[in-house]
């Protein structure tokens, strides 16, 4: 299929989880974003969508960690998710 041979790509792979999510699948988003990880532990885009997806589905302990991994990479890399975060989280 074509997904299967951009699977690779890990921005193809968390633009997926962003429209997962937008569609309330949010099992698929944890799949996806587990790919992601995957491939790149440091992808802190994929571990929000995870977040954000774990807190849909009521597991907190999960997505709090998944978003303090997101600020941890995200700070090390000078990327600024933290507006992200808060609008989604309010």
């Amino acid at each position: 299929s074509l997904l299967k041979s951009y699977s690779h790509d890990e921005n193809l792979l968390v633009s997926l989880a962003a429209v997962n999510y937008s569609l309330s699948r949010f099992k698929e988003v944890i799949i996806n974003c587990n790919d992601v990880i995957a491939k790149n532990e440091k992808n802190y885009a994929a571990y929000f969508y995870r977040g954000l997806s774990n807190m849909k589905l009521e597991n907190y302990i999960d997505a709090l960690n998944d978003f303090y991994v997101t600020l941890k990479w995200q700070k090390q890399i000078g990327a600024n998710s933290d507006a992200l975060l808060i609008q989604y989280i309010n």
